[in-house]
């Protein structure tokens, strides 16, 4: 029996595969297939032009989500004898990038009487893998013979493999609906007994090696927590930061009480990849209370950061790992102050390990980096006639003197109601690109010149529902062999890479059946953390062993 149109849930793994489709290396092609048969009422039949039919693969199948297929093709199936057709009756096979395919139809139903059933089925060629398999994301049309606009439609996504082969709709349309003129149509679908079923199908590259995969099991994240819910983003950043990992790792637990927080994390790290459950961070939570760090509201996150990691240098003092934080994450500021009265100007430089922006003015990363560092007055107040006057006092600049390997950016994302000091997450659309530039908030060029181009590793998200509920979520870089993974508390999933960035916005022209499951948040007005690695020792600290490797000042 054929599967449902329902799609089954996809749990991917938090060590992605390797993807094992067989077409990955071939070249991509679009193919037009239409079976050459003489057939009585051939004149029933309105012939349908090569451009006609990629004009209605674009219409019908859009690529969304930024996949990329590896290979497409339109087939028609052209029946002149409807009433006559047996139930479970195959199309002609067809190939769409190597794999093969056919049209299953079902004139009367399957599990639903007097509806029409239609399948794609999938075949395995002698020359596959023993593990092959096809993401294919098609749309079936049942149309009428000499006017293809008057039909039934509908898109599916789903996973073909030998344990997978047949997938469709068993509800597709109504019989009765099929031989009689349909509101908003000139005529019926079934014209003299004969009816055209085409399929649209485009070959997807699953990147990941799991996409739409119902049998891959998702890895296992971190119980959530209520308090410290943003903690689990955190560790999960920590963790992914595989030079950071392997820093704590090597650093004994002591089982002495003056540092609880870093034993308790060495504790959760090294069973992480080896647990049974979502692993649970309350021992973190129970280190973090004895050492005062209570949980703070969401609006001090870059403060509890402070507290976290400030705990973390302390506890790695004296051992080998000392230093590692500020090798990752220590730069320097320098904030000028010019007295446009007196002509004079006095600098200070101070060590920074992160940095919070203000988006509520700006809308992308690149402007509130500007506004950062941009020349802005000063101004003092002045006592006249029983008022106090603001009088301009000179302007303050602010630059980056060092830039730090690990650009770990806060957002002002959070505030604070004023009737019930209850925190809200504030829609600001919020723009961040896959890397940046940042030369031009640097103080003066250094010779040589030190690389200054960042790329994302890290996108941190909170989303409010209409109880007031916050929910944390992030995705995360683990190296080109790894790519990104999704991790929303207790599950851990491997995602495409463009998915990162994808606002979205874009929707289908047809009802689309998706097995994936809706994303809870929106990139451009939920980000309230970013992450970015410079790009020359990005490999290196998320796949790497040694931070002793990597120099700040290189």
């Amino acid at each position: 029996m054929p599967s449902s149109s329902k799609e089954p849930s996809a749990e991917p793994s938090l060590m992605p595969r390797e993807p094992a489709s067989r077409e990955s290396g071939r070249k991509k092609r679009r193919i037009l297939v239409r079976p050459n048969r003489s057939m009585p009422k051939q004149s029933a039949f309105q012939r349908i032009t090569a451009a006609e039919d990629l004009g209605c693969l674009e219409k019908y199948v859009p690529l969304y989500n930024n996949y990329h297929d590896v290979g497409s093709a339109v087939y028609h199936w052209e029946i002149d004898s409807w009433s006559e057709l047996v139930q479970g009756s195959l199309s002609p096979k067809f190939s769409v990038a190597g794999s093969t395919f056919q049209i299953l139809a079902y004139p009367s139903g399957t599990t639903l009487p007097r509806h029409v059933a239609l399948y794609i089925q999938y075949s395995q060629t002698d020359t596959a893998p023993h593990d092959g398999y096809a993401c294919a994301y098609f749309a079936l049309l049942i149309s009428n013979p000499a006017d293809p606009t008057v039909g039934i439609k509908s898109a599916f996504q789903h996973r073909f493999s030998t344990h997978h082969e047949a997938f469709g709709a068993d509800d597709f349309g109504r019989t009765s609906k099929m031989t009689v003129i349909q509101p908003g149509f000139h005529r019926e679908v079934v014209l003299e007994n004969c009816v055209r079923i085409s399929a649209y199908i485009r070959v997807i590259n699953d990147e990941t090696g799991t996409l739409w995969d119902p049998q891959f099991p998702a890895a296992l994240g971190l119980s959530r927590l209520l308090l410290f819910p943003y903690l689990n983003g955190l560790l999960q950043m920590f963790y992914h930061l595989r030079v950071l990992r392997q820093a704590i790792l090597q650093v004994p637990i002591s089982g002495e009480c003056y540092r609880p927080v870093l034993d308790s994390i060495h504790c959760l790290f090294s069973t992480f990849d080896e647990q049974e459950a979502a692993a649970n961070p309350m021992d973190v939570v129970d280190a973090l209370t004895r050492r005062s760090i209570t949980s703070l509201p969401a609006t001090e996150i870059q403060e509890f950061c402070t507290l976290l990691r400030n705990e973390l240098i302390r506890s790695l003092r004296n051992t080998f790992s000392a230093g590692a934080i500020a090798t990752l994450f220590q730069g320097r500021i320098r904030t000028t102050i010019t007295n446009t009265m007196k002509h004079a100007s006095r600098s200070h430089s101070e060590d920074i390990h992160d940095l919070m922006l203000d988006i509520r003015n700006h809308s992308c990363l690149h402007d509130s980096l500007a506004a950062f560092c941009h020349p802005a007055p000063l101004s003092f107040q002045k006592r006249s006639d029983n008022q106090d006057v603001q009088q301009p006092a000179g302007m303050q600049r602010t630059c980056f003197e060092r830039l730090p390997l690990v650009l770990h950016l806060h957002l002002n994302r959070f505030e604070r109601e004023r009737d019930d000091g209850c925190v809200v997450v504030q829609p600001d659309p919020f723009e961040f690109p896959l890397s940046i530039d940042m030369n031009p908030f640097i103080c003066e060029p250094k010779q040589p010149v030190v690389p200054s181009v960042y790329v994302l590793t890290g996108v941190h998200f909170c989303h409010q529902n209409t109880d007031g509920e916050l929910t944390y979520s992030c995705f995360l870089y683990r190296g080109n062999n790894c790519g990104w993974v999704q991790c929303i508390d207790g599950v851990v999933s491997p995602v495409n890479g463009c998915e990162v960035l994808d606002l979205g916005t874009r929707v289908g022209p047809i009802t689309i059946l998706r097995n994936r499951v809706k994303r809870i948040t929106n990139p451009a007005e939920q980000v309230y953390m970013l992450v970015y690695i410079r790009k020359d020792v990005r490999e290196h600290i998320v796949a790497g062993d040694d931070f002793m490797d990597l120099s700040p000042d290189d």
